[in-house]
């Protein structure tokens, strides 16, 4: 029986280490086909979306239709090339799949996909939302810019698998809790390939992200409350330039209160988290903040704290950037002074 198994992420479970550790793939029984990078999400989602234009990395990236419909032609006759010149298992992953895919596009992927093996199987780690929560908010504010006032901050499992759940019987989709408790051996990895029918590939799996800080993100998020989110391609590269800088300022871990927490799961929120707990049949395992984490109880606490910053931060690009003239200022004036070196940085 051949399989297609589609590794879907979701946020912030681990899913790059999943990545490099399969990209390039093969054994006996199983073949991930290289598609140029380890994470497939930008080819899977061309290839695939009804209208990739509107992908959001296509957007940023300023990348032009006739750019699109033709990587969209040319994934495609990759993967059938790579399908048709093996009868092994096939690998795909991208977490694009869970969070840029629409749900009718999810069926035209299967249907592509189905006269080609016995069977396709999808692999969705699920991660405790009041965990993730965090995460989403940083890589929101980092990637665009974005506040709470911002639509779309959202834990989303309903949006991101609510498309695969309608496709595909349920027994062919694996929702698994991102935690040890929920994990063969207590290891990603190895839970990873067992459900792959593979042993784990040898080196290093673990790639972690570089997180901001409870600093970093709070000057970051003052920066952008008051002058609004990235926009245009210039924009994009400045931003891309700024966040890689304030990674290095600060260590202290970012957290939220549990009262700010709880605020921000509640409505609509609640019920998604509620749809998840019964597709998975288990209630969410409650995952412990990293150890230290300055707790921001509230939108006002943020802000306060980042404004606060302003000598700190000051100092700080004062030993960072040693050629440049920083004043005694404002935290706002400051980052302001740092996009305008970012921006000049990225044209030069």
């Amino acid at each position: 029986m051949r399989s297609c198994f589609l590794h879907i992420g979701t946020n912030k479970t681990g899913t790059t280490s999943l990545q490099v550790a399969f990209h390039g793939f093969e054994d006996a029984h199983l073949v991930c086909p290289d598609l140029g990078r380890p994470n497939q999400s930008v080819p899977l989602v061309n290839a695939f979306h009804s209208h990739p234009e509107d992908y959001r990395v296509n957007r940023r990236g300023g990348v032009s239709p006739s750019a699109v419909r033709a990587e969209r032609g040319a994934v495609r006759a990759q993967l059938a090339k790579a399908i048709a010149g093996t009868g092994k298992d096939i690998l795909l992953t991208g977490e694009g799949l869970s969070n840029a895919l629409p749900a009718a596009d999810v069926a035209g992927m299967r249907d592509w996909l189905h006269p080609h093996f016995d069977r396709i199987r999808v692999i969705a780690y699920l991660r405790e939302p009041r965990s993730l929560l965090p995460s989403l908010l940083q890589q929101r504010l980092r990637s665009d810019g974005q506040v709470l006032r911002d639509p779309g901050l959202s834990v989303g499992y309903r949006r991101r698998l609510g498309g695969w759940l309608a496709a595909l019987p349920r027994e062919a989709v694996d929702l698994v809790q991102f935690h040890p408790d929920h994990l063969q051996d207590g290891d990603l990895l190895t839970d990873f390939s067992r459900r792959l029918g593979v042993a784990p590939p040898p080196g290093p799996a673990v790639h972690r992200k570089t997180a901001l800080s409870a600093k970093a993100f709070a000057v970051l998020y003052l920066y952008r409350h008051a002058r609004g989110r990235v926009r245009g391609t210039a924009e994009v590269a400045a931003n891309e330039a700024v966040v890689d800088w304030l990674k290095r300022f600060g260590t202290t871990p970012l957290g939220l209160g549990p009262d700010f927490t709880e605020a921000l799961l509640a409505g609509p929120e609640a019920e998604d988290i509620a749809w998840a707990e019964a597709a998975l049949g288990a209630p969410f395992t409650p995952r412990a903040l990293p150890h230290g984490a300055r707790r921001f109880t509230s939108e006002a606490d943020i802000l306060d704290q980042g404004a606060a910053l302003a000598g700190a931060l000051r100092d700080w690009l004062r030993r960072r950037f040693p050629n440049a003239s920083w004043p005694e200022a404002d935290t706002l004036t400051l980052m302001d002074q740092l996009f305008a070196e970012a921006a000049r940085a990225s044209r030069g």
